[in-house]
């Protein structure tokens, strides 16, 4: 984990998800293979949402422990910007978020009402 200083409320990590484009979503099949995506998420019910098949290849992941992370770009600073010949004062600030939890299929039909309303928007 990063420092202290660094770390975000809960509504600074949604403000950072609900922003984003994209997430990159890791986990693990049954056997062990690992699974990396990106994604176009949303946020319904407080949690973050995609759209997958029933036969994809993300369904063997449901009940699974995942990791998903998303960054917002806040500035990219040129090294020459602060030094004429050296490179490595060249920096990028951004936020960024990393949640981790258990994926779950949403099966209540509201809820997936919800979600796929929170994708589609």
């Amino acid at each position: 984990m990063r420092a202290r200083i660094f770390a975000m409320t809960r509504d600074q990590a949604l403000d950072v998800l609900a922003h984003a484009r994209t997430v990159h979503l890791a986990a693990s099949l049954p056997d062990g293979s690992p699974v990396i995506r990106t994604l176009h998420p949303a946020l319904a019910d407080g949690c973050v949402v995609f759209h997958g098949g029933r036969t994809g290849e993300k369904a063997p992941l449901a009940g699974r422990p995942a990791v998903a992370a998303a960054h917002e770009l806040l500035a990219s600073i040129p090294s020459h910007w602060t030094h004429p010949e050296r490179g490595c004062p060249a920096t990028t600030y951004y936020r960024s978020v990393q949640v981790r939890g258990v994926l779950q299929e949403v099966e209540d039909v509201h809820a997936k009402a919800r979600a796929l309303q929170a994708i589609m928007q």
